[in-house]
């Protein structure tokens, strides 16, 4: 019935959103940063065509994430913001097993379709992975992190409803929001 389904959201939402239960964090190896960002970097490059700079974050919440049974369903379920859109590209692409050849394969399918290659990776077991300069690297965990919290929330009222292609498609049309992201990244063409 409707009006029990929109009490339930509303108690919820009254009864506060709920972080994600930080659990216990393990320390992850120098080596196996060094080598997840050595094959993020590689997949990029494969199907993009351009060199770029990978950062690695992680935290108490990226480590929740991870470790929930729908994580991977969570991030499949399209963009939610325009902000997610235009600086990540989409929400960050859930990667199981760090394998270069599947990730490129992936960033390539994405460019098929016509959409940019993700510029966030979440890597189970690892942490958040970004693609960019890393002046609009943290811009990008900001915005992923904020995402991961939505999703889960969403997910746990009900479901994760997010921007349809038309939506998409005016915000990456829209000149505003191009200009905020080269202005974010740095670019020489938006100065005067």
């Amino acid at each position: 019935r409707p009006e029990f389904a929109l009490r339930r959201v509303v108690k919820t939402c009254n009864g506060k959103l709920r972080q994600l239960k930080p659990g216990k964090t393990r320390t992850i190896s120098d080596q196996t940063i060094t080598d997840t960002k050595l094959c993020i970097r590689r997949a990029f490059s494969e199907a993009t065509g351009r060199y770029t700079s990978i950062s690695y974050f992680c935290d108490d919440n990226i480590a929740a994430f991870w470790r929930q049974t729908d994580a991977q369903k969570m991030l499949s379920s399209g963009v939610l913001t325009p902000d997610e859109l235009l600086y990540a590209n989409g929400p960050a692409m859930w990667v199981t097993r760090c394998d270069s050849t599947a990730i490129a394969a992936k960033l390539r399918t994405q460019i098929k379709n016509g959409l940019n290659p993700s510029a966030a990776f979440l890597v189970k077991g690892i942490g958040l992975f970004v693609a960019g300069s890393e002046k609009i690297a943290p811009a990008v965990r900001d915005i992923v992190a904020s995402s991961l919290f939505v999703r889960t929330n969403a997910f746990r009222l009900g479901g994760i409803c997010g921007l349809n292609k038309r939506q998409q498609n005016f915000i990456n049309q829209w000149e505003t929001d191009s200009f905020r992201r080269k202005l974010a990244d740095g670019s020489s063409e938006v100065l005067l």
